[in-house]
C-alpha cells in the first residue's frame, strides 16, 4: 500500500494539471506537517483545515509559476518560534492530544498562495472549482477522525464534507459530530485572531474535552 505522502504527491500532480487550465498558479502541497509514520494506525488523527498559504511578499512570487511550496518540508517547530500562526496550532494540537509529539495534518482550501487575507467569496469558489480534490485529500487520503477548522467550518461543511451530516453538539456552535464516522468537528477562529493566544486554546481545547467528556457519559 502507498504511504499517505505518496498517495498525496499523485493527487497534487493531478491537481495542478487541473490548476494550470484556469490559471491557478504558487501551488502549494500541504499534509502530514508534523510527522507521518503509521498514520493510518493512530488512534487519534488529527487535521487543521485552513484558508491559504499567506506570503508575506508577494511580488516575490514569479508569475505563471505553477509549483510553490510543499508544507510538508516545513519544520514546524522551527517556525513556531517566530510566527504566531504555527505557535498556535502547535498548542492546540498538543492540548487536544495530551502530548508534545503528536503528528497532525495542515490542509489549505485554497493550494494557491495568497496575501494577508482571503474573502469568504474567493475561499467558496476555489472550493467549489476543486471539490473533488480536497474530498480525496481529506476523505479518502488522510482520513482524519478530529478536524479543527481554522475560520473555515461552513467551507468545510457546505463543500468538502457536504455529504455527511453533521451534529451540532454545544450551544456556541463551537463542536459538530457525526457518530456514524466518529468523526468530531471543532469549529475554532484563523490562528491569527486577533483574540489572545490563551483565549483562542481555551476555547479550541475546552471545546475539545468538553465533548469528550459528555461522550463518556453517554450525555
Amino acid at each position: 500500500m502507498k504511504s499517505v505522502n505518496e498517495q498525496l504527491d499523485k493527487l497534487f500532480c493531478e491537481w495542478m494539471q487541473e490548476a494550470e487550465k484556469h490559471g491557478d498558479c504558487n501551488f502549494v502541497c500541504d499534509g502530514m506537517v508534523n510527522g507521518f509514520n503509521d498514520w493510518a494506525g493512530r488512534e487519534m488523527r488529527i487535521a487543521f483545515v485552513g484558508k491559504d498559504p499567506h506570503f508575506k511578499n508577494m511580488k516575490n512570487l514569479d508569475a505563471g509559476v505553477l509549483n510553490g511550496e510543499d508544507y510538508r518540508a516545513y519544520d514546524i517547530q522551527e517556525l513556531s518560534t517566530g510566527e504566531r500562526f504555527w505557535r498556535n496550532i502547535l498548542s492546540w494540537a498538543n492540548g487536544i492530544a495530551g502530548s508534545t509529539d503528536i503528528p497532525f495534518a495542515f490542509v489549505n482550501i485554497k493550494k494557491e498562495a495568497g496575501s494577508a487575507s482571503v474573502s469568504n467569496g474567493t475561499l467558496k469558489k476555489y472550493a467549489r472549482r476543486y471539490q473533488s480534490y480536497l474530498k480525496r485529500q481529506l476523505q479518502e487520503i488522510i482520513r482524519p477522525n478530529v478536524i479543527v477548522c481554522c475560520g473555515t467550518s461552513g467551507i468545510v461543511m457546505d463543500e468538502i464534507y457536504n455529504d455527511i451530516k453533521f451534529q451540532r453538539m454545544d450551544a456556541d456552535g463551537f463542536v459538530w459530530y457525526n457518530q456514524t464516522e466518529n468523526l468530531l468537528l471543532i469549529a475554532t477562529h484563523h490562528p491569527t485572531n486577533r483574540m489572545s493566544n490563551e483565549k483562542m486554546r481555551s476555547e479550541t481545547v475546552g471545546a475539545y474535552n468538553s465533548f469528550i467528556n459528555r461522550k463518556q457519559l453517554n450525555l
